[in-house]
C-alpha cells in the first residue's frame, strides 16, 4: 500500500516590505521625537534637569544666554531654546505670538525653565505693556554676540510681534 501525501502549498499574507520599513522608520521617528529636547529653533518635547525649586532670588543665579522652557496645554508639551533676561529680581521671556510655546503659555501658564541643569517650575505671566526697560535689558544682555538680529529687532517691533511673561515661582495654592 503507497500512501500518497499531499501538500498543500499555503500563502502566507504579509506585508510589502516597504510598508515594514515605513512603520519602522515612523516608530523609530516617534522615539526619537519622544527623547529629543530642543534643537536649535525647532522645538522639542522633553525638558529634562534636576527639578529644584525657585531661588528666593533670581539676581544671583548665573542664566546662560539660552534657556529652556516647556509649555503645554494638551498632550504634547512644547519645550524651545528661549532667551532670559533677569530685572529687578523677576525673569522674563520674550515669544513670537503665534508660536506653539506661546499660545500653550497663554493656555496653561504652568511652565517649567531649565536653567543649566535645573528645572523649576514656574508661572508665565503675559504682560499687556511690558516696561522700556524689558527691551533695554534684552539689548543690553544679546546686542554684541547677536548683533544681526538685535539690529531689526525695536521696541515696538517686539510690542506688535510678540508677547513678554514674567516668569515667577508657582504660588503654592496652584
Amino acid at each position: 500500500m503507497v500512501y500518497a501525501c499531499a501538500y498543500t502549498h499555503i500563502r502566507e499574507t504579509t506585508m510589502p516590505k516597504w510598508i515594514t520599513y515605513l512603520l519602522i522608520a515612523l516608530i523609530t521617528a516617534l522615539l526619537i521625537v519622544a527623547l529629543a529636547g530642543p534643537i536649535g529653533p525647532l522645538p522639542g518635547v522633553r525638558l529634562g534637569g534636576n527639578a529644584t525649586p525657585a531661588p528666593a532670588s533670581w539676581a544671583g543665579v548665573s542664566l546662560p544666554d539660552e534657556v529652556q522652557i516647556k509649555a503645554s496645554n494638551g498632550l504634547i508639551p512644547r519645550v524651545v531654546n528661549i532667551w532670559i533676561v533677569e530685572l529687578n529680581d523677576s525673569l522674563y521671556v520674550f515669544g513670537v505670538r503665534d508660536s506653539g510655546w506661546v499660545n500653550a503659555a497663554i493656555a496653561n501658564p504652568h511652565v517649567n525653565l531649565r536653567v543649566n541643569n535645573e528645572t523649576f517650575t514656574l508661572q508665565a505671566e503675559p504682560l499687556d505693556n511690558p516696561s522700556s526697560e524689558i527691551y533695554e535689558q534684552y539689548v543690553a544682555r544679546y546686542a554684541a554676540n547677536y548683533p544681526d538680529i538685535m539690529e531689526g529687532m525695536s521696541q515696538q517691533d517686539m510690542a506688535e510681534s510678540g508677547i513678554v511673561f514674567r516668569l515667577q515661582a508657582k504660588q503654592a495654592n496652584d
